[in-house]
């Protein structure tokens, strides 16, 4: 596996942890 596909798995996978987090906090903000 070459680097750069290597980064962009890296980016691609931050991106996701980004809208887990937007996600549970909206919900967090909806059940209050």
């Amino acid at each position: 596996m070459d680097e750069e596909s290597i980064s962009r798995q890296a980016s691609c996978f931050m991106h996701a942890v980004q809208i887990a987090l937007q996600c549970a906090f909206s919900m967090n903000e909806a059940r209050s």
